[in-house]
């Protein structure tokens, strides 16, 4: 009885488990998602990689081709007049022209108009220096003409390329899909935050009722203990198996000790008057029949039965064979399962006296707990 019903440091574990299940689940949704968003970025990055390098491709075969037409142009005879007039004769707008080049001299950017306004960047080298600046492809093959070499360059702009392509509008699918997994598993793990602080707040209230209860079972077993020293008498009614008086009291044969059924009655009511909750009780006896079992002979098969209670049980005898544990701690389906538990334990020790035996349980459920065990101490388990 002055052990106490709860362990603060079992508290202290679920709390600490709760804490890490937050990091853990925290560290692990951000990691996910830092793989969900490399994997984007990777996709994003490999498919602009095979777009552009298939663009570049037919871009390369263009300029080889117009440069293949322009080489039998002047084969033909063709002048260089001639030749700029076919290049602006070509279809050509703000995301991609033509640049035809003799030796370091641009003749051709564009169209005429634009040609004739380059001014400076005639210079085939500064020419594309400012071209350069921006961010352009630029496809080019060299060629022969009249009598110098000559180079076609067909020039496209990439932010252009990249829409005519479809690979913005599959860049934003990308990012929706991204910025929507991100979203789920952000409200998951505020779920989660929340269902574990939940728990956590929970923990802590039930560390404090078990505080207070664990301050209730002490004092109370302090007043017992001070009881059944003193052998203060009983007002119980019942007066079953009355063979060691009407006073509270523990029973001991060969060093094997319980509390008699004053103890036990005492303790409910005192139990009870202290606002106690969840006091249910489970009943254990033998059915001797025409079998004589000694007290000794019972009382050793009580102490291995005694090995198997909890913390939180009190065990008592309330007449012959008939005996009593009340459960402290816990609720209706703990207490049910703990009771099936103490139902074989009890058999097992009492397998050994070829006796019968009787089980019952009784929840605390509002009912008058006291009343209850007066009926067992007079009926016995039926």
């Amino acid at each position: 009885m002055s052990k106490k019903l709860g362990e603060k440091s079992e508290s202290r574990k679920n709390k600490k488990s709760i804490k890490k299940k937050k990091v853990l689940f925290t560290l692990g949704i951000a990691v996910f998602m830092a793989l969900v968003t490399l994997a984007a970025v990777m996709e994003m990055s490999n498919y602009e990689y095979d777009v552009l390098d298939r663009y570049d491709d037919d871009q390369n075969r263009m300029a080889r081709q117009l440069g293949d037409t322009l080489s039998l142009m002047y084969s033909d005879g063709r002048n260089d007049q001639e030749i700029i007039e076919y290049m602006d004769s070509l279809e050509s707008s703000g995301s991609r022209f033509y640049v035809l080049t003799k030796e370091n001299e641009v003749i051709f950017a564009r169209d005429i108009v634009t040609t004739k306004g380059l001014g400076a960047l005639k210079d085939k080298t500064r020419f594309y220096d400012r071209i350069e600046e921006q961010e352009v492809s630029i496809a080019s093959a060299v060629f022969r003409g009249a009598d110098s070499n000559m180079e076609i360059a067909v020039i496209s702009d990439i932010y252009t390329v990249k829409a005519d392509m479809g690979m913005i509008k599959h860049s934003y699918y990308v990012y929706m899909i991204l910025a929507l997994i991100c979203l789920i598993m952000l409200a998951i793990l505020e779920i989660m935050l929340g269902v574990w602080g939940s728990a956590e707040k929970k923990y802590i209230n039930a560390q404090d009722m078990l505080e207070r209860r664990n301050q209730d079972m002490e004092d109370l077993s302090e007043e017992l203990m001070s009881d059944t020293s003193e052998g203060t008498e009983t007002k119980s009614p019942v007066a079953a198996d009355n063979n060691y008086g009407f006073n509270t009291g523990i029973e001991t044969v060969n060093g094997v000790s319980v509390f008699n059924v004053f103890t036990m009655r005492d303790l409910m009511v005192k139990s009870k008057k202290r606002g106690m909750e969840n006091v249910h009780m489970m009943f254990f006896g033998v059915i001797f029949d025409q079998i004589h079992i000694s007290r000794d002979q019972m009382f050793k098969c009580i102490q291995r039965f005694k090995e198997f209670l909890g913390d939180n049980e009190v065990l008592g005898r309330l007449r012959g064979g008939v005996f009593v544990v009340f459960s402290y701690k816990a609720d209706r389906g703990q207490v049910t399962i703990r009771y099936e538990e103490l139902v074989k334990s009890f058999d097992e020790a009492v397998s050994g006296l070829n006796v019968g035996v009787r089980h019952s349980i009784e929840y605390d459920d509002g009912r008058n707990m006291v009343a209850i065990m007066d009926s067992y101490t007079e009926n016995g388990i039926r």
